[in-house]
Order: C-alpha cells, then structure tokens, then sequence
C-alpha cells in the first residue's frame, strides 16, 4: 500500500479551529496488514509508515480449528514494525496509522 505525506499549512491552523476542534488531517499514514496467524510469541510485522504509528488496531479474522481462549499484547512498535503477540492460531490483521 502507498505512503503519502502531507503537512497541514501553517495558515490553516487558527485558534477558533483548536477551539472548536476542526482541525482535519486530510490524508493519513495508514497501513493494513495480511492476514495474519498468531504464533502465540511476538511478531513483527511490516507497516511501511517510515514512522512510529500512534494508532494501532488488531482486527481478529478468525479462530483456531481447537478453540484457544484468545489473548492480544502490543509491544513496542517502531518506524518499521508493528510488534504484537497473538494466541496460536488466532487469524488477524493489523490496521496502523500515523
């Protein structure tokens, strides 16, 4: 998925905007992962924001043929990986956004 970058004009922000909290970032960074197959040990996976996401979500797809009571752990992530343990089995995808 491409990454664009925009920058919001300086003119375009005002203190009647911080009031009223119209301040609207048109275009963000955000990422959607593959499905993903918790390891039940963390993973890294790919963003490609080229910065540290401030928002991340671990959408669950699906179960494990043996149900296994379902745990999600973010780590730490960086400006290259979203870091997250997810029980084995466990299908997802990770929606990242900067």
């Amino acid at each position: 998925m491409p990454v664009a970058k925009h920058h919001i004009a300086k003119a375009a922000v005002d203190s009647d905007k911080i009031v009223d909290a119209s301040i609207k970032k048109a275009d963000r960074l955000c990422s959607l992962s593959a499905e993903q197959t918790g390891t039940g040990s963390e993973q890294s996976i790919a963003h490609g924001l080229g910065v540290t996401p401030g928002l991340v979500m671990i959408n669950i797809t699906g179960s494990p043929a043996t149900y296994a009571a379902l745990a999600v752990t973010e780590g730490t992530h960086d400006a290259t990986n979203v870091k997250v343990t997810v029980t084995s089995g466990w299908k997802y995808k990770v929606y990242a956004e900067a």
